[in-house]
């Protein structure tokens, strides 16, 4: 029998939005209106994706105890028919929270972030991500909330695919290590890619399926997305949309992907939805916007000249 579910570890987020007269530089001032608030974070929207796609996932992180905005991520969650079963409160975690200043199409991010007390290698644990098909999370989580990489690399032994979230500037030399030894799949866009270019000396891609890795998707705007895979290399176009706030569009690309690939899907055919997906998100503002069921994404996808 099969591992099914899929396990997201950490990034979670509470997005504060405000509209600004516009972007100041330092020693400047402007004056700003608060929109609205929404539950974010970028492993929380591709969970709400893949949970939105039928899949069972389970999230794992720490929240603030007898803090406001922890209830507003799990009730977000639970609506959202992800499993909270393993999200911890605790007195020392500080929860993550985005100030999202918009001004007409553009938009700047101050991330204000998360301190979480570190993951232990316990049984509970163990057996969470041991018996999973998918993990999905950031390296930075991995190097700092967890007390150990033992849980990880058993679950990895045990058939359990890891997936980070690659974007990075890469600086830090265990990102390296992570990205080529622990993990199965990684997600990107062309920026990051090719920071981690300089970095290697070669094309990532080649290195890493040279080095096991099984597949590595780059997203390039409106250039579209590439997959390189162990099966090979597939490029999707993007879709011609109007696009109402871009927040959360490589999440639900990756969530809509890695839900795919856990329906049984093909590498080409998880890269059509994952395109479908991240231009949905564009439509619709909010990070977990992306959250869409299949038929639906069906139907938009079929209106865009694509077909699922």
């Amino acid at each position: 029998m099969p591992n099914k579910y899929i396990v997201s570890i950490g990034a979670h987020a509470v997005d504060y939005y405000y509209d600004v007269e516009g972007f100041p530089t330092a020693g400047d001032f402007t004056h700003a209106v608060f929109k609205g608030t929404r539950v974010g974070g970028c492993v929380c929207n591709c969970a709400a994706v893949m949970a939105a796609h039928g899949q069972d996932v389970y999230h794992l992180d720490c929240l603030k105890e007898n803090e406001e905005s922890t209830e507003i991520i799990l009730s977000e969650l639970r609506k959202r028919n992800i499993h909270t079963d393993y999200v911890k409160k605790d007195k020392n975690a500080v929860n993550c929270s985005c100030l999202i200043m918009c001004h007409e199409s553009e938009k700047t991010i101050y991330v204000v972030s998360a301190v979480t007390p570190c993951f232990k290698d316990e049984e509970r644990l163990d057996n969470l991500l041991s018996h999973a098909s998918y993990i999905y999370t950031l390296m930075n989580v991995v190097h700092d909330d967890f007390d150990s990489l033992e849980p990880l690399k058993r679950a990895k032994e045990n058939g359990t695919k890891i997936i980070f979230d690659g974007g990075s500037y890469y600086k830090d030399s265990y990102e390296i290590d992570y990205i080529y030894k622990l993990s199965s799949g990684v997600f990107m866009n062309a920026q990051s890619y090719a920071r981690l270019k300089e970095v290697t000396g070669e094309e990532p891609y080649v290195k890493y399926l040279r080095e096991g890795g099984e597949f590595m998707c780059v997203t390039d705007g409106s250039k579209g997305a590439y997959c390189y895979s162990k099966d090979g290399i597939f490029h999707e176009e993007a879709l011609k949309i109007e696009v109402v706030d871009s927040t959360g569009a490589g999440d639900s690309f990756a969530g809509a992907f890695i839900a795919s690939l856990n329906r049984g899907l093909s590498y080409a055919e998880a890269l059509r939805y994952a395109t479908a997906n991240g231009a949905y998100a564009c439509t619709k503002e909010g990070g977990m916007s992306g959250g869409t069921d299949i038929e639906n994404l069906k139907e938009f996808a079929h209106k865009h000249n694509l077909e699922l």
